[in-house]
């Protein structure tokens, strides 16, 4: 009887032993899985970082290259309508509502040139030269017509500056002011000459223009120039000269509807 018993509480122990034996290698197998997980984990985690750093990096050259191009734009147009290049630009003239008036497009006179003998251009211009009312002068890049009606060239410069063509309207005006400067209507085209650099925020060349309104006293645009002045000042900061151009167009101009602008 107690040999049985003593079997038994030996088997019991084997049972025991064996248990605990396979929960230990349960236990370090789900060890063993649980590390190699979170080491998934952190290698996907690393890369998720990796991409997200890289798709920044993108975004950013891209917003760069975006704001490259938009300055780049920017100062073309600045460039396309600074001082420097208004004579480089080719004036487009407008049929005139007398015949007499002779326009020739430089292109037409380049390809005239390419296609006929030199002494044939040559007869060609001065056959036009001989045109009472209009003078025509051809070179490379550029062309200049002198015409003898000014509200015709007046009226070009003024579409010129409507259509936001500063470069050209100040090059017309100047043209109208040296060939026409006792006309009527030189004032109005000197003021236009300031308005085209108010218009760019040229504001130091549109002072200096428009001050140039006062050699013509008996015109009309002093006034409207005298504001200008004053908005100019005002825009570059200097609000001495500004008040000191507005108190000279209230004492000078007082009833005019530019004085009125800055009661």
């Amino acid at each position: 009887m107690r040999k049985i018993f003593f079997l038994f509480v030996l088997f019991l122990t084997g049972c025991s032993m064996t248990q605990d034996r396979n929960q230990a290698e349960y236990f370090k197998d789900f060890q063993t899985q649980l590390l190699a997980l979170s080491q998934r984990v952190e290698v996907l985690e690393s890369k998720i970082q990796r991409d997200m750093g890289l798709k920044s990096s993108v975004y950013d050259r891209v917003d760069k290259l975006e704001e490259k191009m938009r300055d780049t734009d920017d100062t073309l147009t600045k460039l396309k309508s600074h001082p420097l290049f208004e004579g480089l630009d080719t004036v487009k003239l407008q049929p005139a509502p007398s015949s007499t008036v002779i326009t020739i497009k430089p292109s037409e006179v380049e390809k005239l040139e390419k296609q006929a003998t030199k002494a044939q251009v040559e007869e060609v211009k001065q056959a036009e030269r001989v045109k009472d009312d209009a003078v025509l002068k051809a070179k490379v890049g550029e062309a200049t017509v002198v015409r003898t009606n000014p509200a015709v060239l007046y009226n070009q410069g003024y579409e010129m500056y409507l259509s936001g063509k500063y470069a050209q309207a100040i090059t017309i005006f100047r043209e109208f002011l040296q060939n026409f400067p006792n006309d009527s209507l030189a004032d109005n085209a000197q003021y236009w000459i300031g308005e085209c650099y108010y218009s760019q925020k040229m504001f130091d060349r549109a002072i200096t223009e428009f001050k140039k309104t006062e050699n013509y006293p008996d015109g009309n645009k002093v006034p409207d120039a005298y504001l200008k002045i004053y908005y100019s000042y005002n825009e570059l900061g200097k609000k001495d000269e500004a008040n000191q151009w507005k108190k000279l167009l209230l004492e000078k101009f007082g009833n005019s509807e530019a004085a009125k602008k800055v009661k």
